[in-house]
């Protein structure tokens, strides 16, 4: 469980898991590596702020 308990320690408190533990296993060969995937919950604003969306999500970013 040390995959799952360190996605949700990076993720920061109120986390969850979106994917637990998954192992590699290539060919028939042990598994070599394991991850597991958790989000950080939405931070909460007030005001504008709240209306002001990362370049990322906006149509005309990059350009």
């Amino acid at each position: 469980a040390v995959a799952e308990a360190a996605a949700l320690l990076a993720a920061g408190p109120g986390a969850e898991l979106l994917v637990a533990k998954r192992k590699s296993a290539p060919h028939g060969r042990p598994g070599m590596a394991t991850c597991a995937v958790a989000r950080r919950p939405a931070a909460v604003k007030s005001g504008q702020d709240a209306q002001r969306r990362p370049a990322v999500d906006r149509p005309d970013a990059g350009q």
